[in-house]
């Protein structure tokens, strides 16, 4: 099955991706990583909206960079601001569904973990729900339900033939996100 499959075989990378970005202790650590993310979530979008139309199913109601921008601007970081962060250039490849569709496993994946990092930022860095954390809320309470939409694609194109190219696709999702934080800007205050 390929959902245990990708589990199975992107386990280093996601290990390795979350040891690289951790979860933040202060506020300056926390906006720095949604900076990062920012960096990589914009082009990332924009490249698929490139290949995919609005209307598809890994594109409608799944772009995130608006969260972002919305987090950002609740910390003071305006639109001049965001525009001069960083963007990563290295991104996944889209030059077919399977890898498109490994790439939006880890990113539509972190919409599950996020669920867990909103509820550490408020324990511990006393954010408040929908105030500066929207994209690790992401869906709210449609996660779950937007999380089996994705599983049903995934399962649709899967195949012999596919599943090597998902799996791909994710694992240089994963490591392309690595090497992007891996590379550490400096800090905002």
């Amino acid at each position: 099955m390929i959902l245990e499959d990708l589990k199975v075989q992107t386990r280093l990378q996601h290990t390795n991706l979350e040891q690289l970005n951790g979860l933040p202790n202060n506020r300056a650590d926390y906006v720095a990583q949604l900076e990062r993310f920012y960096g990589f979530v914009k082009p990332w979008e924009r490249r698929l909206a490139e290949c995919l139309p609005a209307d598809d199913l890994l594109r409608d109601g799944r772009e995130k960079t608006g969260w972002l921008e919305a987090d950002l601007s609740h910390f003071e970081r305006d639109a001049e601001q965001r525009a001069a962060l960083p963007t990563c250039e290295d991104l996944p490849e889209t030059g077919s569904r399977a890898a498109i569709l490994g790439a939006c496993y880890v990113l539509e994946g972190s919409t599950l973990g996020g669920q867990f990092i909103a509820r550490h930022l408020q324990e511990k860095l006393g954010v408040v729900a929908g105030e500066g954390d929207r994209y690790f809320r992401s869906y709210g309470p449609e996660v779950g339900m937007r999380w089996q939409a994705f599983r049903g694609e995934l399962m649709r194109h899967s195949s012999p033939e596919n599943d090597a190219a998902i799996i791909a696709g994710a694992r240089e999702t994963f490591e392309k996100l690595g090497a992007w934080f891996a590379k550490k800007p400096e800090v905002s205050a």
